[in-house]
């Protein structure tokens, strides 16, 4: 076959072709499903050799190429606006810049993009294609001719747009079941490179630039404040507005707005004082001529007094009676009871130690009941939490020892003392025995300078005769029980005085046995303490295990210090009257002594770290 022929041959193939795609796109416009009646009328016309039935496969994926880059280039500039971008999209030009992820390519093809108003367009630039020509209808409808035959670059795409209209009023068409899009007239804006071209394959569709689809979203803020000063109740509920700007992705644009804050809810009142009254029955025996007994009413009232504290009580008074009998009824008595109970709690021990440190406090718990109250009123008072630092073990460090510089040679005398290794000590002599060469001199007994405040420590107190009672006549906080031994167990003046407060007082000597000190916990103990059967109890517990606490601490023992410490602050709590306060304190330092010295099971703790270091008394 001449070249000639073969020419002409190519030509009537590609009329063909048009005209197959023009019948196509008709007939899906119709909504007319023959598409597989028109191909099989078309095919025997296509009939060609080989080689032409090659030159239609390359015909037929160049359209297709074409029509993957119209489609790949729009969703990747889709989703670069809608996820990727962190400002609003925008370009110069037909090319977008390679941040958004366009390809070259895609330019290389011809491929071109727009975007404004919310309207993304992509479409071929040229009027004529690679492989087609200036057949750009062939690639419009590609992808959905050719879908399910077995191509793999039609993927199942649709047809695409095919570009109409002059400037300004350009539309995209769609076939084969994709809508028709309005474009703007910005996309035809000098910026992009003029208006757009008429006869070209393009795909368009709205996508909205998140950054710019602002929304404003009110919510409330909620917040609870105490009530202020001269109020009281559960507080008051406060809220205000919040206005926040968010983008189409919902982050946050800008600062929100608040509003000032308004009270929602106000449980709030103002503090106030009011008089109680209350009625007691009441009777007197009548003189003549009635002869009887007569009953009436004694009417008596209170303050009550509520604050942000609580509610409190002032004194009762006496307001009127019709018992009369001439004088003021007596104020009536309120049962009280107290109860004691201990709490415990653990601790770390003071630097350098290791362990743990044991706190314990009182807290005695006051119910009292006047005749008109239907409920007891019940105060809780705790002690001073006391540290029991027995557990406590010092860190050692090791020592390294100075070399020897010859300071020892410096007393040579010192040398006679040492006894040499072959001398055995005489058993017929004893250490504590006088030197018989100097009978006038006295051996000294080989004991450490006691603390202040502790049985031998400085005072002008001698030491006791060992007995734990008071001679006839002399005072004493309680009877000795005869449990002590040893000679000399506890300071005083000879009358061997074994309770806490007369040891502490005896050592110190700064005052007598009828002193300031021992006078004020006298009188506590025979009146507050005599108030109730409880703390009754508690002093003859006292008498009983008192002096065997003072006969097991050592006299040179640093303990002795914080006994002292802790009856100054009792006394100081009573002087103050604070007598719950300085109950609380005697018993947590009773209980704790006993506990520390008394019970068997802890053996020599007492030689550890003294009570009064480690947790500060508070």
């Amino acid at each position: 076959m001449s070249k000639e022929a073969r020419c002409n041959r190519r030509h009537l193939r590609r009329r063909i072709m048009a005209g197959a795609s023009a019948l196509a796109i008709g007939i899906s416009i119709q909504g007319v499903a023959i598409h597989a009646a028109a191909t099989a009328v078309i095919t025997p016309m296509l009939a060609t050799p080989a080689a032409a039935q090659g030159s239609e496969e390359v015909y037929r994926q160049e359209a297709l190429a074409h029509a993957r880059a119209i489609s790949e280039g729009w969703r990747r500039l889709e989703d670069h606006i809608l996820r990727r971008s962190a400002a609003p999209t925008r370009w110069t030009g037909p090319v977008p810049p390679a941040s958004t992820g366009w390809l070259a390519a895609w330019t290389e093809r011809g491929v071109g993009a727009r975007y404004c108003d919310n309207t993304l367009l992509v479409y071929m630039e040229p009027e004529v294609l690679k492989g087609v020509g200036r057949d750009q209808r062939s690639v419009q409808v590609a992808p959905h001719l050719y879908a399910g035959q077995g191509n793999a670059l039609a993927g199942g795409l649709a047809a695409l747009h095919w570009l109409t209209g002059a400037s300004g009023t350009s539309v995209a068409e769609g076939t084969a079941g994709r809508p028709d899009v309005a474009l703007p007239a910005c996309l035809s804006d000098s910026s992009f490179g003029g208006p757009l071209p008429s006869g070209r394959v393009a795909l368009a569709g709205a996508v909205r630039d998140p950054h710019l689809d602002l929304r404003e979203r009110i919510s409330h803020e909620r917040s609870v404040e105490n009530c202020p000063a001269g109020t009281h109740g559960e507080g008051r509920t406060m809220t205000r507005e919040l206005r926040q700007t968010h983008d189409g992705r919902g982050d946050a644009v800008g600062d929100p707005v608040m509003g000032s804050w308004q009270v929602s809810i106000d449980d709030c009142r103002a503090d106030y004082s009011e008089w109680e009254h209350y009625t007691l029955e009441c009777s007197w025996l009548a003189g003549p001529p009635h002869d009887r007994e007569m009953t009436g009413q004694e009417i008596w009232r209170r303050e009550k007094t509520v604050t942000a504290d609580g509610v409190s009580w002032g004194t009762p008074e006496f307001v009127s009676t019709s018992c009369w009998e001439g004088q003021v009824s007596a104020l009536p008595q309120a049962v009280v009871t107290e109860t004691v109970r201990t709490e415990t709690a653990s601790g770390a021990c003071p630097a350098g130690y290791s362990g743990t440190v044991v706190l314990t406090r009182t807290v005695t718990t006051r119910s009292t009941t006047w005749p008109w109250d239907a409920q007891p009123t019940v105060q809780e008072t705790p002690g001073n939490w006391i540290s029991d630092e027995s557990g406590c073990s010092r860190v050692v460090t090791p020592v390294t020892e100075p070399p020897d510089d010859g300071a020892d040679d410096e007393h040579p005398d010192d040398e006679e003392d040492r006894e040499s290794p072959d001398e055995k000590p005489d058993p017929d002599v004893r250490d504590d025995e006088p030197d018989p060469e100097t009978p006038d001199e006295k051996p000294k007994p080989k004991t450490r300078d006691a603390p202040p405040g502790a049985p031998g420590g400085p005072g002008t107190g001698a030491p006791g005769t060992g007995t734990c009672g008071p001679s006839p006549g002399e005072g004493s906080d309680g009877p000795g029980d005869g449990t002590c031994s040893g000679p000399g167990v506890g300071p005083g003046t000879g009358n061997g005085g074994c309770f806490l407060t007369e040891a502490v007082v005896g050592a110190r000597g700064i005052e007598a046995d009828d002193g300031p000190t021992l006078t004020v916990l006298r009188a506590f103990r025979d009146g507050y303490m005599q108030e109730t059967p409880e703390r009754r109890a508690l002093v003859a517990r006292y008498y009983e295990i008192a002096p065997r606490i003072v006969a097991a601490i050592p006299r040179e023992h640093e303990d002795w210090i914080w006994i002292g410490a802790q009856v100054d602050e009792a006394v100081a709590a009573i002087r103050a009257g604070e007598n719950d306060r300085a109950f609380a304190i005697y018993v947590a330092m009773v209980r704790r002594l006993e506990a520390r010295w008394l019970e068997p099971a802890r053996g020599a703790s007492h030689l550890g770290v003294p009570l009064y270091q480690g947790v500060p008394l508070s």
